[in-house]
């Protein structure tokens, strides 16, 4: 069986890195001798390995490549498009400056990162 580990687990948050893995683990002691694969998914392609986390690949590879897809973490069902590109960003000047522009042009600002995200 494939399970499909959806969330935020792209981002440079801790919490949200952690929650595939606890879940793998908790899931994994309690369903013994099962043929189970876990797969992590977030927004964007990731390798977070360097902090001992799962390596995450593009939701937009999760479609058929699973039997059973769950979300793990917070802001996944509910977020909008300007917070996760926010998030996903690592420059914090740039981060700044579309904070910014958010403020004058929200609505535009919020087409331009459904656009840009796909």
């Amino acid at each position: 069986m494939k399970i499909a580990l959806i969330g935020a687990c792209d981002r440079n948050n801790y919490g949200d890195l952690l929650m595939p893995i606890v879940f793998e683990k908790q899931f994994t002691a309690k369903n013994k001798n099962k043929n189970i694969q876990f797969s992590t998914y977030g927004m964007i392609d990731s390798n977070m390995k360097s902090l001992l986390c799962n390596k995450t690949n593009s939701l937009y590879k999760c479609y058929n490549n699973c039997d059973i897809a769950i979300i793990v973490g917070g802001e996944v069902l509910k977020s909008d498009y300007k917070l996760m590109y926010f998030n996903l960003q690592k420059n914090f000047i740039k981060i700044f400056v579309l904070k910014c522009l958010n403020k004058i042009f929200p609505e535009f600002i919020e087409k331009y990162y459904r656009k840009k995200m796909k």
